[in-house]
């Protein structure tokens, strides 16, 4: 099955298919920076290149991905958005896949600036400091369940990389939205523009952040 979608990630994460209409995908990923207050803290580098600061609480990690997490499973359900996955600190949905809607790029913008609002409450009540990067991104994409064992429904193409693109060279607490996303939005939503930046695999690219709507 094939359409063209909007993929958004927070951390990691966005998928579409190709076919009739366009999607959007969103990646996101979380901890990129994490301080504990009080006590002493030590500075570690996951093998993804991710690094976050530990201290005595640190077994509290994986309580805050899942309100964390949990909190971006309701933004997406309000807004009809579909989660892919999450990997690690990464989240992954998609919009406009497996059915095609023509606001799949409102969709997961929408979807976008809550999640920082959703997050940054999150943090408030937790009284932690952590960061959050959101790439967002529009193509096509194939979509399909693979395995016969724990089956899942996943994305796959250029689109899918290009959120996670988005997200790893975006800045914390904000969400960087590819050229294509944006002209899908551009009259709907306030951007400032990035202009070029070098991207990993991907050369030279236009980029702008997503500041809400008009």
């Amino acid at each position: 099955m094939s359409h063209t979608v909007n993929i958004i990630g927070a951390g990691p994460g966005g998928l579409a298919c190709a076919m009739l209409l366009a999607a959007a995908g969103l990646r996101v990923r979380v901890l990129e920076r994490l301080a504990f207050p009080g006590g002493r803290t030590s500075t570690i580098t996951t093998p993804e290149g991710f690094r976050f600061d530990l201290g005595p609480t640190f077994f509290l990690y994986p309580r805050v991905l899942d309100e964390i997490f949990t909190t971006f499973d309701h933004i997406a359900a309000a807004h009809g958005v579909e989660k892919i996955k999450t990997i690690g600190d990464a989240y992954m949905a998609v919009a406009g896949v497996p059915e095609p809607r023509p606001d799949h790029a409102e969709a997961v913008a929408e979807m976008a600036l809550e999640m920082l609002d959703g997050f940054r409450a999150v943090m408030q009540g937790r009284g932690m400091r952590l960061e959050v990067r959101i790439g967002i991104h529009s193509g096509s994409v194939v979509a399909g369940v693979i395995g016969r064992h724990k089956f899942i429904y996943d994305l796959w193409g250029d689109t899918v990389n290009m959120a996670s693109r988005m997200e790893s060279h975006g800045e914390p607490s904000r969400v960087q939205v590819s050229a294509a996303t944006r002209a899908i939005l551009e009259g709907k939503f306030r951007f400032l523009d990035r202009g070029e930046i070098a991207v990993k695999g991907k050369g030279t690219v236009r980029t702008a952040f997503l500041l809400g709507p008009v």
